[in-house]
């Protein structure tokens, strides 16, 4: 039967329709199981990636310190003296999410990041921990445990005079939030603030109590030593325990270890190598030196003044400002460790004197010592480790 010209109109939409629905349905299928592909923010993709992708961590200090006083014990002066200070002033250190992390969790939105660490049993509930550690570390039996602390109190128990906790739970909301602000997994940050309080990341540890305890830590630290000073992990309330890469691993944890040669300062031709004149950095996981190198220049060694008390005892020691090229780019350096309310520094003559005249803060070589250090160097007598010259050395990443 013929179509009307209506009719032939009608028909001829209904199948320019269909094959439009067809082109259509052809194109869109392939989308959809594209889009199906993706992994979707849900709790299927983090407990996937809060089992599987690994260490979340990356953590590196810019800035450190030795301080070898010796005469005073450690619950006397908590926060005017130190052994080791170490911390991050710059954009290329502190804390960050590591690269393999930060792939594997590409597809999550920032809640569920950080929910897959907050499930992670490797990356939950830890603190970045600064120690001195050594591989062959030992018990009184002689056991080897392999990367334990080498001092600490005697119960075990936390002291922060032995182990520093930068900021507390790497895990926790609010620090997260931090580090997955900016650029995922290549920013670096090192300015916290947790419960109202701003953090930085800077830890200090002490060796004060005698000068054996302070040189044996030289031998342990020191090129050709067996320990580290140790950037390490370790989980909240523990003070020996360290993360590794494989649970109870002898000879690999996760963090940075630091050498130090120790040398005579510029100038002096005797007495007892107590300043630092170089750092090397190692990968702990490997031990192997990690590419970093270390700036100690000379006019950042400061002779520590025996107390307030011992000015003019020798020694001539008045505030004044950087002088030298490297005190000058250093300077943010050496008041981040030399806070400006507890220390004087003399850059011209080379040497730092503590501001409180109580004898509660303390002497670097000791109550016995005033008026009888030999601050020139010249002629200090070893056997008589008290009456030589202490220094505090502050190295720079480059």
């Amino acid at each position: 039967m013929a179509l009307s010209l209506s009719q032939f109109s009608k028909e001829r939409r209904k199948r320019a329709a269909l094959v439009s629905a067809i082109v259509l349905m052809t194109f869109s299928v392939p989308i959809l199981f594209e889009n199906c592909s993706q992994a979707p923010s849900g709790s299927d993709s983090v407990s996937s990636v809060a089992s599987t992708a690994g260490f979340a961590y990356n953590t590196a200090v810019d800035t450190l310190a030795y301080m070898s006083c010796s005469g005073y014990v450690d619950t006397a002066i908590p926060n005017n003296y130190f052994t080791f200070r170490a911390g991050s002033l710059g954009t290329t250190s502190g804390v960050q999410i590591n690269q393999n992390f930060a792939n594997a969790a590409r597809n999550l939105n920032v809640s569920d990041k950080i929910a897959a660490i907050q499930q992670s049993t490797v990356n939950n509930n830890i603190y970045a921990q600064l120690s001195v550690r050594s591989p062959t570390a030992a018990d009184s039996t002689g056991k080897v445990y392999g990367f334990q602390v080498v001092y600490g109190p005697p119960s075990g128990s936390i002291n922060t005079f032995y182990a520093s906790q930068f900021v507390g739970s790497l895990s926790q909301t609010e620090i997260l939030n931090t580090l997955f602000s900016g650029a995922f997994g290549t920013d670096w940050h090192n300015n916290f603030t947790v419960a109202g309080t701003q953090q930085n990341f800077f830890g200090s540890i002490q060796f004060t109590d005698s000068e054996l305890e302070a040189s044996n830590i030289r031998a342990q630290v020191g090129t050709g030593g067996p320990g580290y000073l140790s950037l390490n992990y370790a989980p909240v309330g523990s003070f020996n325990s360290a993360v590794a890469p494989t649970a109870g691993s002898l000879n690999s944890i996760y963090g940075t270890g630091y050498k130090f040669t120790f040398g005579l300062a510029s100038g002096h031709t005797s007495g007892i190598a107590r300043a630092v004149t170089a750092v090397s950095e190692y990968d702990l996981s490997t031990q192997a030196a990690d590419g970093h190198t270390w700036a100690c220049d000379p006019s950042l060694v400061f002779t520590v003044v025996n107390g307030f008390n011992d000015l003019g005892h020798g020694i001539t020691c008045t505030a004044n400002n950087p002088v030298t090229a490297a005190q000058i780019s250093a300077a943010a350096s050496i008041r981040a460790i030399l806070p400006a309310a507890t220390w004087g520094i003399d850059y011209v003559n080379k040497c730092v004197y503590p501001l409180s005249t109580s004898t509660v803060v303390g002497y670097c070589n000791g109550s016995s010592a005033v008026g009888a250090v030999n601050y020139t160097g010249a002629v200090c007598n070893a056997a008589q480790p008290n009456n030589c010259p202490h220094y505090v050395s502050i190295c720079t990443r480059n």
